[in-house]
This record gives C-alpha cells, structure tokens and sequence, in this order.
C-alpha cells in the first residue's frame, strides 16, 4: 500500500520525508486541515443536471458538495455521477428522509 499511496502522492506533487523509508509515519504528522479545499464550488440541491456539469466542467475537482436554499450542506456529488444521470436521461435518485 505505500507505493500506491507514495505514487498518488507523487502524481498530486506532494514529496513526504521518509523515516525508516514509511510514508505512514510522515501522514501521522499531517492533518486533513492542511489538505482541504477551504472555498469549494458547491452545487445547489435544486440546479438542474445541466446547469451542475456547466458549474464544475473547468475545475479540477471530481466531488462536490450540494446545499440547500440556505446553503446548509445536504449532500455530495461526483461529476461522474451527474455525467451518468444525464446520460440515462435524467434519473435522480431521492435521498431518505
């Protein structure tokens, strides 16, 4: 498992210093904080397929998260999930309440 995750390190270019030759170690120092997106595009609940893939179609991002009206977090998408709805003609699924 540490060659693949020092290889999707390496392709993201993120170089990590080694002890004992583990990546393991040097992740334990980090946190998520310093690897997350702090302003995100987010995608509101009720935009169309359509208008979602305009949105996201020239970011670098593949997840994104969905709001309501008031921007409260309700949810997560993929483009890859919007790109396959709108290929099966527009089916949603409806979340459990």
């Amino acid at each position: 498992m540490g060659n693949h995750l020092e290889a999707l390190m390496h392709q993201d270019g993120i170089y990590l210093p080694h002890r004992g030759g583990r990546v393991s170690h040097a992740l334990e120092q980090l946190r998520v904080g310093s690897a997350m997106t702090t302003n995100p595009i987010t995608i509101p609940a009720n935009a169309s397929i359509s208008q979602a893939l305009r949105e996201v179609e020239n970011d670098d991002f593949s997840t994104y998260p969905v709001v309501n009206a008031q921007g409260g977090f309700v949810g997560m998408v993929t483009e890859t999930r919007l790109r396959r709805t709108a290929a099966e003609g527009g089916w949603t699924r409806q979340s459990a309440k």
